[in-house]
């Protein structure tokens, strides 16, 4: 199957190479580019863990946050919960 990744480059190349290990033909043709922006640092006090919905978010996080905090990603929890 010939599929287009639309994925930022920086995460299609991989997820494009998972396909053609598969036996897919990948394309990659990027829509988006992602740029963290630069910010104050994000005050956790209080915060029991952050729940991140993808990799572009985890990385925007990482670098200002003032403290680590238990971290969750959609793809994990369902994995947890039998959902994929």
């Amino acid at each position: 199957m010939r599929l287009v990744v639309t994925r930022p480059r920086e995460d299609a190349e991989a997820f494009a190479k998972a396909l053609r290990a598969r036996g897919h033909e990948a394309v990659v043709a990027p829509v988006m580019e992602v740029h963290i922006m630069a910010g104050a640092p994000i005050a956790l006090e209080g915060v029991q863990a952050v729940l991140a919905t993808s990799a572009n978010g985890v990385r925007a996080l990482a670098k200002p946050c003032s403290r680590p905090a238990p971290t969750a990603c959609v793809r994990w929890l369902q994995a947890a919960s039998g959902v994929i």
